[in-house]
């Protein structure tokens, strides 16, 4: 998640977006610090998922305010 410049933690089966650096891709793209990230291109995370040394996402779904938003990686 380094690559795309954010910083996640899982909390119970959730992985919340603790921090998105300013100018990086994810921020760019529109993720924002506390949405909760529910699946990387159409594959649903939970603790056990790894991303291996780089994470080549095309979207990521999230859920914020309650609501399920699917971003588009690098688009804005």
């Amino acid at each position: 998640t380094g690559y795309l410049g954010m910083d996640v933690k899982f909390e119970g089966q959730s992985l919340r977006i603790t921090s998105v650096a300013s100018g990086g891709v994810a921020q760019m793209s529109g993720v924002r610090s506390g949405d909760i990230l529910t699946a990387v291109d159409n594959t649903q995370v939970n603790p056990t998922t790894t991303f291996g040394n780089r994470l080549d996402a095309k979207t990521l779904t999230v859920v914020r305010d309650g609501r399920q938003i699917e971003i588009k990686i690098g688009v804005r």
